[in-house]
């Protein structure tokens, strides 16, 4: 039995994490072709809808940075991590950032976003 559920999300409400699409883990990703195409799709979605987007990568050094063929938009924090977790507290710290600056907007404090 196939259950299928309707989601919907506000941009208010949505963070897209993406965590670790790293150069030498391209051989040992099932369908890295798909993750790179369906990275790209998300991250290009994120930048047209505002919606806040933070990368981690783990251990550059070793595994190397984000694959170059990876649409970053502008301003996008990247977080180099050394553990398997990507809530590290630099992320904690992004996250609780972009919810304080969402709750001020909601609650009239904050740049109004008809400028």
């Amino acid at each position: 039995m196939i259950i299928r559920i309707k989601m919907i999300f506000k941009e208010k409400d949505t963070l897209f994490l993406m965590i670790d699409v790293q150069e030498k883990f391209g051989n040992i990703i099932f369908a890295m072709d798909e993750v790179l195409k369906n990275s790209n799709i998300l991250n290009k979605s994120a930048e047209i809808l505002g919606i806040p987007l933070i990368i981690t990568e783990q251990y550059t050094k070793g595994l190397g940075s984000t694959c170059d063929s990876i649409y970053i938009p502008e301003n996008t924090p990247i977080i180099e991590k050394f553990k398997f977790s990507s809530y590290t507290d630099e992320v904690a710290e992004i996250i609780k950032g972009i919810v304080m600056f969402l709750f001020k907007i909601s609650r009239g404090s904050g740049p109004s976003l008809r400028e």
